[in-house]
């Protein structure tokens, strides 16, 4: 009795569990509880007429004349500079045979520290080396005379064979001491060299370093220092760089008339790369360098140069300067769709006069673009 107690209350919890999950199933079926995808699509519905919402500030393709005036200064730059130094420290600075601005050859002497002495060790050195290196060969000479005719100088055979012996031996002693004359000949030249600076290429000199412009702390002028760099030479010609929002009217290529101290230089655009950004500038810049048409080797590094011009284009498209975009590489605009969405559309663009940019495809009269 006890046990059908017992099992009838729990039955009827286990049906009372039962039937509340139909209920639960049931009520879905009815409405009573909101499906999963009825709630999405209802917050698509409300995202999408939150963008419709969103307002954006437009202006106008217009169709007239620009005027393109463009002014730019530049400063002289000289290409694939190498460094040089002195290979001695410790020696005073002697003299420097050429300017900033010469032009030299290969293996010209360009300066040269304090050379006492070293010339004439240097000349000794020689002199010791070719005077052992003919006697090498003067004992070379013997051999070569005792084994021709010693048959007919009388000397039995082993007399001959002792006579070439210390001939060979006395050679072998004067080879070794050849060999020594020119060690010490060669360290005599590595010596001058180490205080010489040679030009290892054809070039201009673009910087010298002015040992009198440094003082010691007793107020002598500085020695050499192997460390320090006493010079550099440009392998190329000079070159004029410049940084600009207005690289958009230079493209590579284009011929320009460059005016340097007074005179003009006809000049080709030969790069252009973009610049980055700081925290403060909105425009993006470009650094552009210009290659002369003909040599200009009249000129020093760090020298100004200036660029004019004034073109009016005639008859062309044109909007403002913000409402282009540029993405890897190509240029684009932003409109308006029929159902109020923006859109992308690619352009190609011309010269701007700092406000305003030519159009020259992608865009008609009277279409509104979305400023940035």
């Amino acid at each position: 009795m006890k046990f059908c107690r017992l099992w009838g209350i729990r039955g009827r919890r286990r049906f009372a569990a039962v039937g509340l999950i139909v209920m639960l199933v049931l009520c879905g079926g009815c409405g009573l509880l909101q499906e999963e995808p009825e709630i999405r699509e209802d917050l698509v519905k409300k995202s999408q007429n939150q963008t419709k919402q969103l307002s954006y500030e437009t202006a106008v393709v217009k169709q007239g004349d620009l005027n393109i005036y463009t002014a730019l200064s530049c400063t002289a730059k000289c290409s694939e500079e190498q460094s040089l130094k002195f290979g001695k420290s410790g020696l005073n600075y002697g003299t420097v045979y050429v300017s900033v601005g010469d032009k030299v050859k290969k293996g010209q002497v360009l300066a040269e520290l304090d050379m006492s002495g070293v010339e004439d060790v240097l000349s000794s050195a020689k002199r010791e080396h070719l005077l052992k290196e003919l006697e090498v060969a003067d004992y070379g000479v013997q051999i070569a005379d005792m084994r021709k005719i010693g048959n007919l100088s009388g000397m039995s055979s082993g007399e001959l064979k002792d006579s070439i012996r210390q001939l060979e031996t006395s050679r072998t002693a004067s080879q070794s001491e050849a060999r020594l004359a020119k060690a010490e000949y060669e360290e005599a030249l590595q010596e001058k060299k180490n205080r010489q600076i040679i030009a290892p290429q054809n070039g201009i000199v673009t910087y010298i370093f002015n040992p009198e412009s440094v003082k010691t702390n007793n107020g002598e002028t500085v020695k050499s220092n192997r460390e320090l760099e006493f010079m550099r030479i440009s392998k190329g010609n000079y070159h004029f760089e410049c940084i600009t929002s207005d690289y958009e009217n230079y493209p590579v290529g284009t011929e320009v008339t460059m005016t340097i101290e007074n005179q003009k230089y006809k000049m080709k655009i030969s790069a252009v790369e973009k610049a980055g950004k700081t925290g403060t500038e909105q425009e993006q810049k470009a650094v552009m360098k210009f290659e002369f048409l003909d040599e200009a080797y009249d000129l020093s590094a760090n020298t100004l140069g200036f660029i004019t011009s004034n073109e009016e284009l005639k008859n062309v498209l044109y909007i403002p300067k913000d409402a282009v975009v540029s993405l890897q590489g190509e240029t684009y605009v932003y409109l308006l769709d029929e159902d109020g969405m923006r859109t992308a559309q690619k352009v190609e663009t011309g010269k701007s006069d700092g406000t305003n940019i030519e159009i020259c495809s992608g865009l008609s009269v009277g279409q509104d673009v979305i400023l940035k």
